[in-house]
């Protein structure tokens, strides 16, 4: 902590907690067998809004046998549950591991390893997270508006609609804050509740497609940054951590940071259903409404499914997978793709909801399914 000379105590000051953010982020694992053998990444939350891939690092990998890989949190390390993987053939280098790709486009959680060629564990797992968006809340400049104490709501002093760090548009932001003195000379513990608004372009209008809205959770003591533990609505998901100013005179808050940027999971109806027995072999959609009036078709994308004994199928909902049911049918030969459905076909004229499998060439299931209502025009 440290005071100013207005006596402000700060609950942590903001050189020093970007210094520790980043020792908190950075992540280093090594062979246990070969100890200068290692993997390392530089923070553990990544957004499909603002990052384009993970770098991996890698020392003393010489040999052409070693592998960096990706897989789901918690999956086994395999040739058909890895969702991306790639050789290293020098001692020293780096790996950028996109994240704009099949089951990135999904915001989750998930595993890094260094393995052999046949995907034997050597190093890992570095766990990371991939986000869709991210928001940086720089110096709020907060006013108490209600409550006494050290239980009080806040606004901001400034008017809004604001701009933010990013050059979003914050329309609305409200902090409650229900918190427990811990001494005259001690930061309080604290439980916050941010109402926040804001839309990812110049307008507050309730209707742009880039609005997000919700509660954020916060919660700490200082003089260590305070940790948001979830979010409702356009923030689930929502990780990271939030600084403070407080004035031990006034009991006020009187200004929150976020440490780096805060990220979340928006609101996606993207599904993702991957075979039992080969859990890399997927299908994926990025949405669960399509509308005759503006969708030409569905996009399914598909992964691993380098035979052609594949088949994406679609059925009306709760119907058994057959030939005799398929509404529509294609079989796909390729290891990563994406195939449209038409809607505008025979079956899908009328609006309806449908499944989509995986199936095997004589349409025994595989993966599934996958499930899709189609409107009428507006």
């Amino acid at each position: 902590m440290k005071f100013n000379s207005t006596i402000l105590l700060s609950f942590f000051s903001f050189a020093f907690h970007n210094a520790v953010a980043s020792a908190d982020e950075v992540q280093t694992e090594c062979d246990p067998n070969r100890p200068g053998n290692c993997i390392q990444v530089n923070k553990d939350i990544y957004s499909l809004d603002d990052d384009g891939f993970v770098p991996v690092s890698f020392v003393n990998c010489p040999r052409t046998d070693y592998r960096v890989v990706i897989v789901k949190k918690g999956d086994p390390v395999t040739s058909t549950s890895r969702i991306w993987t790639q050789r290293v053939g020098t001692k020293n280098g780096v790996v950028n591991i996109p994240i704009a790709m099949f089951d990135f486009q999904i915001e989750g959680d998930y595993d890094i390893y260094l393995t052999g060629v046949n995907f034997g564990k050597k190093a890992g797992p570095i766990p990371v997270s991939i986000k869709s968006e991210c928001i940086d809340l720089k110096d709020m400049t907060l006013k108490p508006t209600n409550g006494s104490g050290l239980n009080r709501v806040y606004g901001t002093v400034d008017p809004l609609p604001m701009t933010g760090a990013n050059g979003d548009t914050i329309c609305d932001f409200k902090l409650n804050s229900a918190c427990t003195s811990n001494g005259p000379f001690s930061a309080p513990t604290c439980e916050w509740e941010i109402h926040l608004t804001f839309n990812k372009g110049e307008s507050c209008n309730a209707n742009e497609a880039s609005r997000r809205s919700g509660t954020i959770f916060v919660q700490g003591t200082g003089p260590e940054p305070y940790t948001v533990t979830g979010g409702t609505f356009d923030f689930k998901g929502i990780e990271g951590k939030i600084d403070s100013l407080f004035n031990i005179q006034t009991a006020f808050l009187e200004d929150v940071t976020s440490v780096g940027k805060i990220c979340y999971d928006t609101v996606k109806s993207i599904q993702t259903k991957c075979r039992e027995d080969r859990l890399g072999n997927c299908i994926q959609v990025l949405k669960d409404i399509y509308n005759l009036g503006s969708d030409a078709s569905i996009p399914v994308s598909f992964r691993n499914c380098a035979r052609t004994d594949n088949r994406i199928v679609v059925v009306e909902r709760g119907t058994e997978v057959n030939s005799t049911n398929a509404l529509w049918s294609k079989k796909v030969g390729k290891t990563t793709g994406t195939i449209q459905i038409p809607l505008e076909t025979t079956g899908f004229l009328l609006e309806g909801e449908y499944d989509v499998y995986l199936t095997g060439s004589s349409f025994g299931e595989k993966a599934g399914p996958l499930e899709v209502s189609i409107l009428a025009p507006n």
